[in-house]
């Protein structure tokens, strides 16, 4: 892998090393991603007596949003053919106030993990293409606009 992206241009070398401080124990943004990640998504807190406290964030955050609308959108354009915009807004606001930052220091993560998106969209096209160049003709046989 060090030799694959150390032949890759300077830019995409960059997106990897920003990608990759993330799980550098000193990173800001990455330990709030390892907070994010385990709070939410692979480390629930589903005990039945928790639940039934009502002590779950989501649980907690659905209720306290039981009186705002919101909206889901249908069809093709959306993922998966459905997306709840309010599901996007709730988790949102409740992974920030989990964090327990202020609106400034909100502002400057979300623009931080915008930046690192992005990096890891340029790093991801750049490492794929690359592979997919090297393979023979035989393989990839037709390469859109070509």
């Amino acid at each position: 892998m060090q030799e694959f992206v150390a032949d890759l241009p300077e830019d995409f070398r960059h997106d990897f090393e920003s990608i990759v401080r993330l799980a550098d124990p000193n990173d800001d943004v990455g330990q709030k991603l390892a907070r994010f990640r385990n709070e939410f998504f692979h480390y629930p807190d589903l005990r039945r007596k928790t639940a039934e406290r009502g002590k779950l964030p989501l649980m907690q955050a659905l209720t306290d949003a039981a009186d705002t609308e919101g909206t889901i959108s249908l069809g093709e354009e959306a993922l998966g053919g459905i997306r709840a915009h309010f599901a996007d807004e709730l988790v949102g606001k409740l992974v920030m106030e989990r964090l327990g930052l202020d609106d400034d220091e909100r502002k400057g993560l979300v623009k931080q993990l915008g930046e690192l998106q992005a990096a890891y969209g340029r790093f991801a096209q750049a490492t794929l293409g690359r592979y997919l160049n090297s393979l023979g003709k035989d393989v990839v046989t037709q390469v859109h606009g070509e």
